[in-house]
């Protein structure tokens, strides 16, 4: 039998997180552990700590009620010239004020934003023009430019946005903060005062076995009884001392917020995973926190990376997970309480040697698109070390050949070997001619194939689709219709021969031509290549191009594979062009063993894989489908929404930095990056940190 491994989930407090009922509901999933964040002043935490106690007597059970110290680290205050231009763009300039008063005034440049940095003032002496700063858990950045008595001016190095009460990380010297200020003392005078015994604290930015010592001290001393220490490690000097740390705390914690800035984003994965082995080893419990369900919380999305973040902390057996503004302030934050309980409970059991490293060199395949389509584009990206390139067949509207050319011509040009993999869509049909539509939950329209005639006048704003009567036999009454990537969501009413009304249960974005349909429930066949595909591929024929690799999209069934190898020995006769099935439906994966045993290769497409399965058993299928495919000695593709969030914002997500790391270690020949290199002002960055988590791995 199994030993019992089981993580525990630890939710921080907050608006969304803060009343009786709230707490109720958590300890009907058996969730008994809550943090109460002392750094944020905006909320009532003797409140929230009696509300706490009421649960406890309510359900008979001692709740873990943890009290997070947070130090007096500096942040920012307002702004001192009330202009409430709170966004600074790349490139511009901010100040930072040591103190409340008019003297710097007279001492610097005013600017646009001249915040107030208080309980930075005795630090000051240790900047330095040329320092770094990071704000938000690193997601924006600058450099010190000038510096005096009186503040210091900061020059932007990515678009900023200045928030009241933020917190700034200086990654190039350490900074010991005093563990209690005035509001902590306030704060722990009155939980002593209301005799309420908690009896559970974390020290954030915990650097020594030293400090661990001075703070249980103070608060056995004026609590009266013993406490138990949670050592959060947040820095460069917490990693370094995480023995001694370790020893004298009763728990540990990685705060990988303002860890990732403080070591580096792209050693952030390689150094959970040392703290993890090395705490266990000395026996006690560790947690592992921040960004776990941004994605969700912010824009009610479950992503891969963020299911698979949580998958590897749980198989590298970590105590405890914690949740902090997904489960304390989002709107969503139901929605990631729940995923996180039911990931836990799904992988109650995790697999032994599920981390295994392969010996495999993992490589980035970068899909082309807008911003990565000139000589310029593709020259840049080999000059980073990409080797391979991915055209997607399935937006006519782009140039394929132009790509391929552009790609050749940069290979060329650098003395470089590349590698082109051609992305075949199949017929799952794209809406066709639909100007921009946003549907409301509960709206109804016909689906329909555009090859027929449909009654304009029923009032629906209805949707065209090709080919659409060659697959309505596959669709049943009460299945779901999704259209991109599942943030537009119908179920099936009724069926037609031609058409099929359905009505709208969710509706994230809005609907127009080109975007993709999917029926998650429906067994649907389609045919793996179309007139206009092999009309493409002849053309690259003639003008000299021949792929490495062609990829068949919803690949279900060996007869699709033998299809396209036969137009592709036509068409190349003598050239050995191999094979990649898509797994992303349920029918690929029913058929998984065969697509394997008689393609070269297969890619796991986990955007629409995702919305075809229960999506908490995502990581389990990818760690399953690596295995048959390393063992079968065949190509291994992941695929999908690795560096989305960074792609879109340029803000470093650490969910994503454990996605690419775990996708290495179960031993992926190639990680595909879409949207992150083929339309994304941040390709070049994105590629940068991927491949330097890759070294990192392979080191």
């Amino acid at each position: 039998m199994k030993n019992k491994v089981y993580a525990n989930a630890l939710l921080t407090c907050g608006p969304r997180l803060c009343e009786i009922e709230d707490f109720l509901e958590c300890c009907e999933k058996k969730i008994y552990n809550f943090r109460i964040h002392l750094g944020k002043t905006d909320r009532d935490n003797i409140k929230i700590i009696k509300n706490l106690i009421s649960v406890q007597n309510i359900v008979n059970y001692k709740l873990g009620i943890y009290i997070d110290l947070p130090t007096t680290r500096p942040r920012l205050g307002k702004n001192l010239t009330n202009i409430n231009k709170a966004i600074v763009s790349k490139g511009d300039c901010f100040n930072i004020i040591f103190q409340n008063n008019s003297m710097w005034k007279y001492n610097m440049n005013t600017l646009d934003n001249n915040i107030y940095f208080f309980n930075f003032d005795k630090y000051k002496h240790k900047l330095k023009n040329g320092n770094r700063i990071m704000l938000k858990d690193g997601s924006y950045s600058g450099v010190i430019t000038k510096v005096n008595d009186y503040g210091a001016e900061v020059k932007c190095t990515s678009d900023v946005t200045l928030y009241d009460s933020e917190s700034i990380v200086f990654p190039d010297f350490q900074i010991e903060y005093e563990v209690f200020d005035s509001n902590t003392k306030h704060i722990l005078q009155e939980i002593k005062k209301n005799d309420i015994q908690i009896d559970k604290f974390i020290i954030s930015f915990c650097h020594s076995r030293q400090m661990v010592i001075d703070v249980r001290k103070y608060l056995n001393n004026l609590l009266g009884y013993d406490v138990f220490i949670m050592a959060k490690i947040e820095d460069l000097y917490g990693v370094k001392n995480i023995n001694e740390i370790a020893l004298e705390a009763d728990s540990v914690m990685i705060g990988r917020g303002d860890l990732g800035p403080s070591i580096g984003f792209d050693n952030l994965p390689k150094t959970q995973e040392s703290l993890v082995l090395k705490v266990k080893e000395i026996g006690k419990p560790i947690y592992i926190a921040t960004q776990f369900l941004e994605e969700l919380a912010q824009n009610n999305h479950i992503c891969p990376s963020e299911l698979n973040d949580i998958f590897l902390a749980i198989i590298q057996k970590a105590d405890g997970i914690m949740l902090s503004g997904e489960a304390g302030a989002s709107p969503n934050s139901k929605k990631c309480i729940d995923t996180l309980y039911r990931m836990i409970n799904y992988y109650r059991f995790p697999e032994e040697n599920s981390m295994k490293n392969s010996n495999t060199h993992t490589q980035i395949l970068a899909t082309m698109g807008p911003t990565l389509q000139s000589v310029e584009d593709v020259s840049r990206m080999i000059e980073l070390g990409v080797n391979q390139f991915r055209i997607h067949m399935g937006l006519r509207t782009r140039d394929f050949c132009g790509y391929y050319c552009n790609a050749l011509k940069a290979s060329k040009q650098l003395g470089k070997i590349i590698n082109v993999l051609l992305d075949l869509p199949s017929t799952r049909p794209r809406v066709f001619n639909m100007d921009e539509y946003t549907y409301s939950e509960g709206e109804f329209a016909y689906v329909f194939d555009c090859a027929s005639a449909i009654n304009e006048d029923d009032g629906y704003t209805n949707i065209p689709l090709p080919n659409l009567t060659d697959i309505i036999q596959y669709i049943k009454i009460g299945e779901h219709i999704m259209f991109r990537d599942g943030h537009v969501v119908f179920e099936v009413k009724e069926k037609f021969d031609t058409r099929i009304l359905v009505q709208c249960q969710k509706s994230d974005l809005c609907i127009k031509t080109g975007a993709s349909s999917c029926f998650p429930e429906s067994e649907v066949l389609f045919q793996p290549i179309d007139k206009i595909d092999v009309s493409y591929l002849e053309r690259m024929k003639s003008e000299g191009m021949c792929p490495q690799r062609v990829a068949i999209s919803f690949a279900a069934t060996v007869e699709q594979i033998k299809i396209v190898r036969k137009i592709l020995k036509e068409i190349w006769p003598n050239d050995n062009i191999e094979v990649i099935c898509k797994i992303e439906s349920k029918l690929g994966l029913k058929n998984i063993n065969e697509l394997i045993e008689f393609s070269d290769g297969i890619m796991i497409a986990r955007g629409d894989l995702l919305l075809c399965i229960n999506p908490y058993e995502m990581p389990k299928i990818q760690l399953e489908l690596a295995k048959k495919c390393t063992e079968a000695k065949k190509t291994l593709i992941i695929a999908t929404e690795f560096f989305e969030r960074f792609a879109e914002t340029g803000i470093v997500n650490r969910a994503e930095l454990s996605d690419v790391a775990l996708a290495v270690r179960q031993g992926a020949n190639s990680i595909m990056l879409a949207r992150e290199t083929g339309n994304s002002k941040y390709s070049l960055d994105c590629v940068k940190i991927i491949n330097s988590i890759i070294n990192n791995e392979n080191k």
